[in-house]
């Protein structure tokens, strides 16, 4: 395993308030965590429904110790740690993916290689995929939102693709910036800090990020990582 830290940004121009970025970032498995204890109270619920929730809650509350484990390690410098290790891209999509349907509703399709592996931090990779499901559900107006993982000469590329109004050329540019959202409609929730935070975390891992959008097509976002065999 190998450490390293990635600065945040959060000084100067294009900074956020990291108060809001901890916000961000506890919300979506803090959901999970309330709605699986929200079911073992149901007196109709059975040994298998009961185990499942559990299992799912026990989950949660270990993603939420590793967050905040590395939020305390914060140094004067905006830096938070990053643990490198061999981690199963496959296992930790689906995985991520199946919570975040859990904790809301929505049409996600999977389309996943097996035995994709990088060398990476599990918990930040699954800031990664939620934060990039949660940004296209929350765009896609409804429609049914792809996720994709493949090997591609070398690397092994992440696809989360949406079907909503798109982002017109313009708005591109500052996608990955803090407090950005290119919708002002109500329905749209958030602070506008999961993109910029999903490419602070893929520059750590020194992979790439890019979008491909066309506006009333919706958009695909890619992440290519440097395979592992």
């Amino acid at each position: 395993m190998g450490l390293l830290a990635y600065s945040t940004g959060m000084n100067g121009a294009g900074s956020a308030d990291p108060i809001s970025i901890i916000s961000h970032e506890l919300k979506t498995p803090l959901t999970s965590l309330r709605l699986a204890l929200h079911c073992l109270r149901r007196p109709q619920a059975t040994p298998e429904t009961m185990e499942k929730e559990l299992s799912l809650a026990i989950r949660q509350v270990s993603y939420l110790t590793e967050l905040v484990d590395s939020i305390s390690q914060w140094s004067s410098g905006d830096r938070l740690p990053i643990t490198l290790e061999r981690t199963s891209l496959t296992e930790l999509v689906r995985q991520a993916v199946s919570d975040f349907l859990y904790a809301r509703r929505a049409s996600i399709s999977l389309e996943l290689e097996n035995g994709v592996f990088v060398k990476g931090d599990p918990t930040r990779l699954r800031q990664v995929v939620a934060n990039l499901v949660s940004n296209a559900v929350n765009y896609g107006a409804g429609n049914e939102v792809r996720v994709s993982l493949s090997r591609q000469d070398g690397a092994c590329v992440l696809a989360v693709s949406d079907r909503g109004r798109g982002i017109g050329s313009e708005d591109l540019a500052r996608i990955f910036e803090p407090f950005q959202r290119i919708s002002r409609s109500n329905h749209v929730r958030g602070l506008g800090l999961g993109l910029f935070v999903v490419k602070k975390i893929v520059e750590a891992h020194h992979a790439d990020i890019r979008v491909e959008s066309e506006l009333g097509e919706g958009s695909t976002f890619y992440v290519c990582f440097p395979a592992l065999d």
